[in-house]
């Protein structure tokens, strides 16, 4: 395992997870549910500031993370090119359909809840490899455990409810089904007094 992190990337994470009021549990409940090796291939869906490909990559030899958003992809990719994360790989585009080209991967972290789990995602997870991505509406969703334990058997595990933004992408949420999920996600109606889980909200991904 890398823990070489530097002085400032440590600052860097510690700003990042203030400013976007982030309880570092998340990250670290995501991490260990994909039960990560140094040697692994990780991808991660949603890059969001890098806060999450950063730790990835301290952690893993390879991180390859998309992000629809531009802005935030290129600001990302800076940000971690001048913190020396020579191991993570930044791209722009719809993240539910994954990085067919750099496939397989030993890992997918998915930082943002879909309605299911994308089958092209679920096809570039390596024979043996994990994926962690929230399933289900707006308002509350499930964690999510695939793995793939065969050329075409998966294996799944529910980690309990948390709330996310929507997935938005081919294979994910239409933009339009997005925004009205978004208005949801921050304005949620209460969970049923039946259940004694209490979903953790995590409104901005992680």
């Amino acid at each position: 395992m890398r823990l070489d992190l530097s002085q400032q990337r440590e600052r860097m994470v510690e700003r990042q997870l203030a400013r976007r009021g982030i309880r570092d549990h998340i990250v670290a409940l995501m991490a260990d549910a994909l039960e990560l090796e140094p040697h692994d291939k990780a991808l991660e869906i949603g890059t969001g500031s890098g806060y999450a490909a950063a730790i990835l990559g301290a952690i893993t030899a390879h991180v390859h993370t998309i992000e629809r958003h531009e802005t935030l992809c290129i600001r990302a990719r800076t940000v971690l090119e001048e913190l020396g994360f020579d191991n993570v790989y930044v791209r722009c585009g719809d993240g539910t359909k994954g990085w067919p080209e750099e496939a397989p991967f030993d890992a997918i972290a998915v930082t943002a809840g879909g309605p299911v789990v994308p089958k092209s995602l679920r096809e570039q997870l390596a024979v043996g490899g994990r994926l962690v991505i929230p399933v289900g509406d707006a308002g509350v969703q499930r964690l999510k455990r695939v793995w793939r334990t065969g050329e075409d058997e998966f294996e799944e595990e529910d980690f309990g409810p948390v709330r996310f933004v929507p997935l938005i992408g081919a294979e994910g949420w239409s933009a339009e089904h997005g925004t009205d999920n978004v208005r949801a996600a921050l304005h949620p109606r209460p969970v049923s007094e039946h259940s004694a889980e209490t979903p953790e909200t995590f409104p901005f991904g992680v």
